[in-house]
């Protein structure tokens, strides 16, 4: 996470995640795209704030294959 600190680049935020630093993760998530979508998304649903993880998915999902994961995705077992 030190090292790609600052870059606001979809692996920052993934980053922050797998250390669990959740507002973290969301702070640099700043970036319009469906890959921040979806890491948005799983910060969310982790949070328990089911609606805005349920509106990230739909910004995820205009991408064919992040569509495919959050299919089968355990992150969003309870969205779903």
């Amino acid at each position: 996470a030190q090292k790609l600190e600052g870059q606001g680049h979809h692996n920052e935020a993934l980053a922050y995640i797998l250390k669990g630093d959740l507002n973290k993760a969301l702070s640099v998530a700043t970036h319009k795209c469906a890959k921040m979508s979806y890491l948005k998304a799983i910060v969310y649903a982790r949070q328990g704030n089911v609606e805005a993880a349920k509106a990230e998915l739909e910004n995820a999902c205009t991408n064919e294959a992040l569509a495919a994961r959050v299919a089968t995705d355990i992150e969003f077992a309870k969205i779903r």
